[in-house]
């Protein structure tokens, strides 16, 4: 799968010493950032310099023989496919010799393959929702487009969305009123789970920015008082960037277990926004893994470290939690 940048870009790109591609030019109105990433993902930030009401960048998308393209309801734009264009999940080995990358992922034998998968499924659901009615029961989803967004100068969020056509989507943002530039920043996120190597590379170097609705320190208690009901209800309330999925230090399958209160599951001090390819790669791979003792966990030989986790206190288990995040590279 690809995707092609709008026709009004210029045609000369510059590669920064970062490895983003820059495409600017005087005589264009829009510019571009493009950043690619190992775990295939295009995070494509659009600068509009122009007073034209109505913005349209149009992006091509290569897609395998027998993909849709189908719009959700929430706005984002997911690639529909017949199951058998998913590969099975191998456990590629890590680099010889590379020891860095080899303590900071599991093992290829510690790791549930299965599990991994049910998880990442999970993810996919909660982050593009369910395929539309009119999208053929026996899909699956290949790739997502999350919900657009669009801001001017002034940091003004403007009305903007996702149109289909074929194999493009239309970014359509009204510019009405704005203050120039514009920015908009579609992300292009395969949702293919990646074997463990190249997950390795992909997260490597582990230095990666979180974002959080307080300061997030390991262990913090239980508390209920200024959580929300529903996961839906606090997404709602502190809004999901683009790439980026929440993740529950105390695991929703934890607070089930325990019977904790959903209030105290989607609460502030327990929530935090990281990249998706380290929660999938990185974080998911570690909690399905075996006999996991490390982070402060102490999980028995074949046991697997969620099983041994959601057993242990609200503060132990936030304690591991973040002591996770931090040896997956995230910055608390």
């Amino acid at each position: 799968m690809g995707i092609s940048l709008p026709e009004e870009a210029p045609s000369q790109p510059l590669i920064t010493d970062s490895g983003t591609l820059v495409t600017t030019d005087a005589a264009t109105p829009v510019s571009m950032e493009v950043q690619g990433f190992e775990d295939g993902s295009v995070r494509i930030q659009a600068v509009i310099d122009e007073a034209v009401p109505v913005q349209e960048l149009s992006y091509d998308l290569s897609l395998p023989a027998g993909a849709q393209l189908h719009q959700q309801p929430d706005g984002s734009v997911v690639v529909l496919a017949d199951p058998v264009a998913i590969p099975v999940l191998e456990a590629e080995p890590l680099p010889e010799g590379d020891a860095a990358l080899t303590e900071l992922l599991p093992t290829v034998d510690e790791v549930d393959p299965t599990a991994v998968e049910a998880a990442i499924a999970e993810v996919q659901t909660e982050s593009v929702g369910d395929p539309q009615d009119s999208a053929p029961a026996d899909t699956v989803v290949l790739a997502a487009m999350p919900a657009p967004w669009a801001v001017d100068a002034a940091g003004t969020s403007l009305p903007t969305e996702y149109r289909v056509e074929d194999e493009t989507v239309v970014q359509v943002v009204d510019t009405a009123g704005a203050e120039f530039p514009v920015v908009s920043d579609p992300w292009f996120i395969p949702l293919i789970p990646i074997a463990l190597g190249a997950a390795a590379r992909a997260l490597a170097p582990a230095a990666v920015r979180a974002f959080a609705a307080t300061t997030i320190r390991g262990g913090m208690a239980y508390t209920t008082r200024g959580g929300f009901s529903s996961f839906t209800a606090f997404k709602r309330a502190h809004g999901v960037r683009s790439g980026y999925e929440w993740h529950h230090i105390v695991t929703q399958a934890s607070g089930r277990y325990k019977g904790w209160s959903n209030y105290a599951i989607n609460h502030k001090n327990n929530l935090i926004q990281i990249p998706t390819r380290v929660h999938r790669n990185c974080v998911t791979l570690w909690m399905n893994s075996k006999g996991v003792k490390r982070f402060g966990a102490s999980a028995a030989s074949g046991e697997y470290m969620r099983d041994w986790v959601k057993r242990q206190s609200w503060q132990k288990q936030h304690q591991i939690g973040v002591a996770l995040l931090r040896h997956c590279g995230v910055r608390l």
